[in-house]
């Protein structure tokens, strides 16, 4: 069973909803970090 880290800092099992917005913000660090890299070289 998977699980993931809820708002809260709890445990919760990984549901479909949970991994679209793990995935999300994954998406968005990712982002910031290619920006930010950009910029910095």
């Amino acid at each position: 069973m998977e699980m993931t880290d809820t708002a809260d800092g709890l445990l919760a099992r990984l549901t479909p909803k949970f991994k679209e917005t793990n995935a999300y913000l994954a998406k968005i660090h990712q982002r910031r970090k290619r920006v930010f890299l950009a910029k910095a070289s």
